[in-house]
């Protein structure tokens, strides 16, 4: 049996993605153009366990834009709750 939620869930970050930026009031979506994985290469897989953030579903973090903050180069990050179910 092939496991694809990885191949999968890496290919909803193709194109835009609408991120909620609660940073500040008022929130506000943003888009963020081809985000990936900020833990390991592709979701759900990293060499640390997943964590339960609901039945069935694990969070994951998003790597989006990069910036400079005081000259030090800094990346967007965005928290998702992800479905996953291990076969």
């Amino acid at each position: 049996m092939v496991w694809e939620a990885s191949s999968v869930a890496n290919q909803q970050l193709n194109g835009t993605v609408s991120v909620l930026d609660d940073r500040s009031d008022p929130k506000r979506n943003v888009g963020w153009v081809d985000p990936t994985s900020a833990i390991g290469t592709f979701p759900f897989l990293s060499s640390h366990s997943l964590d339960t953030y609901a039945n069935d579903t694990t969070g994951w973090l998003i790597a989006g834009p990069s910036f400079s903050g005081g000259g030090i180069p800094q990346t967007s990050v965005a928290f998702t709750p992800l479905g996953i179910r291990y076969p």
